[in-house]
């Protein structure tokens, strides 16, 4: 997950030397994956490959047999079906656990891909997905993911989806409730902002855990490594 191209763990800062030369602007970590943003808008991605979490169905080097230790393009898909049309632009990324996100174009539309078992992909469902997947949000002005809940703050108003079993969406009224799209008239700031009317969703089947887990194998030695 450092994208060293190894399994080594290390107790110095190393350069990722297969993004040297380019212009990184931000990187986001999850809990065994990363992922960077470049200046020109592009989108790179590496770690533990299980679930979907790392988006990159489409890249043609991609093998989903192996993790991935070097930094690997994220397909960017053109809004529209036309295959000459321009890739989406991103501007933000972010990373949870188990999960990333990213806004693109000059609408701030929200992508979000990975583990979605309790509907913190925003997605109106708890299915994942392996490549990044437009939502029904759009002017998103900025995202945090947690290791299960995903935060928006859209014009004024916060909003949240995903698994609320300790409170984490902030509803204020102690249930447990799992929201799949970010919960009308919860956590919602001035104006009261909702994406989509209808009653809380059933909460989701009981799973083995949040996500892949992954026990890094023993270090081995050498200068500057465990």
């Amino acid at each position: 997950q450092l994208g060293l191209g190894d399994e080594e763990a290390y107790w110095t800062p190393q350069v990722v030397s297969a993004l040297a030369g380019l212009k990184v602007v931000d990187v986001k970590a999850g809990a065994h994956h990363a992922l960077a943003l470049m200046n020109d808008g592009e989108v790179y991605v590496w770690g533990h490959r299980a679930d979907g979490v790392l988006g990159l169905v489409g890249n043609a080097q991609y093998s989903a047999e192996q993790d991935v230790s070097v930094p690997m393009l994220l397909p960017l898909q053109p809004k529209d079906a036309d295959p000459a049309a321009e890739p989406r632009l991103v501007h933000a990324i972010a990373a949870g656990h188990y999960h990333s996100a990213f806004t693109a174009d000059t609408n701030g539309e929200l992508l979000t891909w990975g583990v979605n078992v309790d509907g913190r992909l925003c997605q109106g469902d708890t299915t994942g997905r392996d490549t990044p997947t437009a939502t029904n949000m759009a002017g998103i002005r900025k995202m945090v993911l947690g290791a299960t809940p995903t935060l928006l703050i859209v014009a004024d108003n916060l909003m949240a989806c995903g698994a609320n079993d300790r409170g984490q969406l902030g509803p204020g009224d102690g249930s447990g409730h799992s929201g799949v799209t970010p919960p009308p008239g919860r956590c919602a700031g001035r104006g009261g902002a909702r994406a989509r009317d209808g009653p809380d969703p059933p909460d989701p089947p009981a799973a083995s855990g949040d996500g892949p887990r992954h026990v890094p194998s023993a270090a081995r030695g050498g200068p500057g490594r465990r």
